[in-house]
């Protein structure tokens, strides 16, 4: 045989044992249309023995890598011999083993890459959501921090009463906590919008609608702007609508410092969820509350959740931690469901069982 030629392919029905002379045979086997390589088999050696002792078609491919010399046996034969010499049949059902393990090993490798791969795109998919908001906030932050040192040092400059400052100062610590706690549903902040938008076009305000939104979100209305800007309605300068653009860019850095902070949160989260899944395979036995355990998967692989489906937690309040062999409930548990409406039960330890494992209805 010649480098790059094929002695057996996978599948193929063969009925031949072949020895190895010299020269080398690279060993492959196909795992989702890719050749992965396994080994390489050497002379002096034989080959093929596994498909004419199971009947079944080849396990692996296998391709001169360099120059070979290769004698074939037919199957009969090779049995014939294999049942008249015990210590023959020792040799070739101990070699058998060898092999057979190696490609289970293979097998068990390929479906740890496998899993390994569906958890990085599962992390992935769920960090790439809060990081780009956290990029994007810190990005936006410190040009509108400049705005602001600005807009301060240019209010510093006029005659503005103790009392005045109090008041815009009460307004925007308000406004803070609205923002920080959620604010009102997405109708009132639409409806509060528009009304901030028909009295800032009143007030002459340019580009009213950037302004609309931050002071929404943070619970202002056209009557508590209209109390604050009374002194500056006919002030000639930029101080006629410098506090409401102040106002509103304040609002603005505390979303985004609010943004950031929801993001940073869900990516700690994700990754303490992460660090807890991946001690679960050390040790043969540990204790595990199946609590924590089911939310750090659900938390891990929420992607893989349909469109409509909701889940539903039935925790009992007094199920204990348990010792238990953490590799086998470290399992992928795959939830899905028809359209909208449908949900997932996940229920660890339903009374009157025996084994404390969750079950998904």
């Amino acid at each position: 045989m010649t480098p790059g030629d094929y002695l057996v392919k996978e599948g193929d029905r063969t009925t031949t044992v072949y020895v190895i002379v010299s020269g080398r045979l690279a060993i492959t086997r196909q795992s989702e249309g890719v050749a992965m390589p396994i080994g390489q088999h050497e002379g002096a050696g034989f080959v093929g023995e596994i498909p004419v002792l199971t009947d079944e078609p080849a396990p692996v491919t296998l391709q001169a890598v360099s120059a070979c010399e290769i004698h074939a046996i037919a199957g009969v034969d090779f049995l014939t011999l294999l049942h008249e010499c015990r210590d023959f049949e020792r040799q070739v059902f101990r070699l058998m083993q060898k092999r057979v393990r190696g490609l289970e090993s293979f097998l068990r490798e390929r479906e740890k890459m496998a899993a390994l791969g569906t958890l990085s795109a599962g992390l992935a998919h769920e960090l790439n959501n809060p990081a780009a908001a956290l990029v994007r906030s810190l990005s936006e932050l410190v040009p509108a921090i400049r705005q602001l040192e600005n807009m301060n040092l240019t209010y510093a400059q006029a005659d503005v009463t103790a009392a005045e400052t109090a008041e815009w100062q009460r307004v925007r610590d308000v406004g803070y906590e609205t923002i920080l706690k959620g604010g009102a549903d997405a109708v009132t902040v639409g409806d509060r919008e528009d009304a901030l938008l028909d009295w800032l076009e009143d007030y002459g305000v340019a580009k009213a609608w950037e302004l609309a939104e931050p002071l929404a979100l943070a619970g202002v209305d056209p009557a508590t702007l209209a109390r604050l800007m009374s002194p500056w309605r006919d002030h000639p300068s930029e101080l006629r609508d410098l506090g409401i653009r102040w106002l509103a860019l304040s609002f603005e850095v505390m979303a985004m410092i609010q943004c950031g902070q929801s993001g940073a949160g869900r990516i700690a989260t994700l990754v303490k969820s992460m660090k807890s899944y991946s001690y679960r395979d050390q040790g043969a036995q540990q204790i595990v509350d199946l609590h924590a355990g089911l939310e750090d998967t659900v938390r891990l692989f929420a992607f893989k959740l349909k469109q409509g489906i909701a889940i539903a937690r039935d925790y009992a309040a007094t199920l204990p931690p348990i010792i238990a062999r953490t590799y086998l409930l470290c399992g992928v548990f795959a939830l899905g469901g028809g359209g909208n409406g449908a949900s997932t039960v996940i229920r660890p330890g339903l009374p009157n069982t025996e084994a404390l494992l969750p079950s998904l209805t």
